[in-house]
Formats: structure tokens, sequence, C-alpha cells
């Protein structure tokens, strides 16, 4: 055995050897256990970056760790349980690990989000390997990319039918962060990150929205009425000038936008719908 790797080992419980992991399963876990085991594990792993700097990513860490324990405490507090799964313990640890890295609380509610959804996963297999996937996924984009996910999976990946001003408001949220100039590099990331794929073929907004507008039955009529409207306009255009209308979503892709559509706006959309 290398002389960083060790095991550690509690009454009925259940050992992984790693860099210094110990998973702990057993019943009747409370919210106490599973923090302290966590923060165990996070703070035997990551580095010793001098006092300052570990003062700072412990706080991080706990901060993450609670905000997860919480959501799923309110969600069914049987859930806690769970976390005695190595496989979740292990997306529990990256999770503070790369909260502790980047700091970024946008980006936190996003992975917290995505952690829960694993939590709350029961006996699907792609379920699971698209969630765990995401979770490693998430930290490697920005907030920009998350908006730009969204978008794609708004336009092209649900068939709800809304008005105009409907349609506006779910969509502005996300338009922050839209910018041409910076687009091709941040679809070139995010199909690098494995979330998009990019095509030869094309599909211009005006038909990707046309069945979400009740009563606009053809592509010129969609145009008319998007432009009377500033916001749809500048949508259409950014879309139709660039690699949206080239890009669809990954499995994780999806997932992602998902959980940041829950974040952002708190609209709940079942995974199971489109990954089964």
């Amino acid at each position: 055995m290398s002389s960083r790797q060790s095991i550690k080992s509690g009454e009925g419980s259940v050992n992984a050897q790693g860099e210094n992991v110990t998973i702990i399963q057993n019943q009747g876990l409370t919210y106490a256990d599973v923090k302290d085991i966590a923060m165990t594990v996070f703070k035997s792993n990551f580095y010793d970056l001098g006092e300052t700097v570990k003062s700072l990513v412990q706080e991080r860490a706990e901060k993450i760790l609670d905000d997860y324990l919480e959501k799923i405490m309110a969600i069914n507090p049987e859930l806690i349980s769970k976390t005695a799964d190595p496989d979740i313990r292990y997306g529990v640890y990256e999770v503070q690990k790369n909260h502790a890295r980047r700091g970024d609380d946008s980006i936190a509610e996003v992975l917290i989000e995505t952690l829960v959804r694993r939590t709350c996963t029961n006996d699907c297999s792609i379920q699971e390997l698209v969630l765990n996937e995401a979770l490693n996924v998430i930290p490697k984009i920005t907030i920009e990319q998350m908006n730009i996910l969204t978008i794609l999976f708004l336009v092209r990946y649900t068939s709800m039918k809304w008005s105009l001003e409907a349609l506006v408001e779910l969509f502005l949220p996300f338009m922050d962060t839209l910018n041409i100039e910076k687009g091709d590099i941040s679809f070139q990331h995010l199909q690098y990150a494995s979330c998009i794929s990019i095509s030869m073929g094309e599909i211009s907004f005006e038909r990707a929205v046309k069945g979400k507008i009740p009563c606009l039955d053809t592509e010129e009529n969609v145009r008319l009425v998007i432009q009377s409207n500033k916001i749809m306009e500048t949508l259409s255009s950014v879309w139709n000038n660039s690699q949206y209308k080239h890009a669809s979503l990954t499995s994780v892709g999806i997932t992602i936008a998902i959980s940041y559509l829950k974040t952002k706006i708190d609209l709940d959309c079942d995974l199971g719908i489109w990954i089964k």
C-alpha cells in the first residue's frame, strides 16, 4: 500500500481504498454524522495550501455541504441515509472540492441542485451516470455557457406552448450574457466539455420556436411576430448568426440546463422525460 493511502474502519463499515478516503456505510445516519464524515474526507484529501487558504477552502466546503444537506432534508429526511452510498459520498466530496477551488456561488447552486437530483435518483443507471458526469463538467464551464445550454434546451427540447409575452419572460433571465463575438469559443468549449455537438445541419430560430407560439403555423408568421418584439428579435439574430443553429445538446448538456433552470427561475423539469 502506498504511504499516501490509508483505510479507516468503523463498526459496520464498508471501506474503499483511495487517497485517505473513508466510507462508512451503516443505518441511522444523522445530519451531524454525514456532515462530520464528509468534512473529515474533505480535510484529509484537499491539499495543504497554508493556513489562510486552508480556512477559506474549509469555509466554502462546509457551506456547500450544509446547503446540500438542508435541501435533501427539506425534500425527505430519509434521503440522508442515501449519503452512505459510496457513489454519492464521492459526489459530495467532488462538489466540496470544486466549490473550494472556484468559490462561485452561482456555480455552487447548480452543483447542489445536480447533487440533490443524483441523491433522489432511484434505480436508474443511465440517469445516475449522466448526473455523475454533469457534476464533473459543471465546474469546467461558465454561467455564460450555462445560459447557452439553457436557451438551446428551451428552444429545441421543450414542446410547451406559450404566449409571446410568456416566451419573452422565459428567455429573458438567460440573455444577460449573450455575446456573438465570444460565441464561437464558448461553443467550442461546450463541445470539448461534452455538453453539445455541432453539426453541418442547421435550424433557424423561427423554425425552432414555431410550435411554441399558438396559432402561428408558418415560419413567416413567426418571423413577423418576432420582429415586433425587441428581445425576441435580438435572440433570433444571435441564434441565426452563430453556432446556436448548428448545435444540439448531449445528455450531459440537457442535465445541466435542467439544473440551471431550477436554480435560476425555479422551473422544475423532470429529467426522466429526456433521460430514460
